[in-house]
């Protein structure tokens, strides 16, 4: 038998300590460069993604679970682009796409499985199942 030796380099995974906030109740026209402006004081971003259908929320990723920490600490319940802001971890791991190369995954707000956003659930009261067919 033989022992395993495991060496842990300085960006191994560099994701542990990052931490995702959600931001609530945002304008619907701010951008994305205001929304990393606003929290780029409190440490470095990962990563900024703004929501656009339907829009008011986004979700901020920070490279240091204290500056997330800071940043809610600070941020929540501020008036911020002209709407008082909630500012909370955010929950569940992320979806695919850029997060998914982050090292995140996400569950969906409306049945907490893992998989699909809130705007797709199958889950959700009065969804309708829409066939796309091909015309010819």
């Amino acid at each position: 038998m033989g022992v395993v030796v495991f060496r842990i380099c300085s960006s191994f995974p560099f994701f542990f300590n990052m931490s995702r906030i959600y931001v609530g109740n945002l304008n619907e026209k701010v951008s994305k460069r205001e929304v990393e402006l606003e929290f780029e004081t409190f440490g470095p971003l990962r990563d900024v993604w703004v929501a656009r259908n339907p829009p008011g929320f986004a979700f901020v990723v920070f490279e240091d679970k204290r500056d997330a920490e800071d940043a809610i600490k600070d941020m929540d319940e501020r008036y911020v682009f002209g709407c008082k802001i909630r500012v909370e971890m955010a929950r569940g791991p992320t979806r695919g796409g850029r997060a998914a190369r982050l090292g995140l995954t996400e569950k969906c707000y409306e049945c907490q499985r893992v998989g699909h956003f809130a705007r797709d659930c199958t889950r959700k009261p009065g969804y309708v199942h829409q066939v796309h067919r091909r015309r010819r």
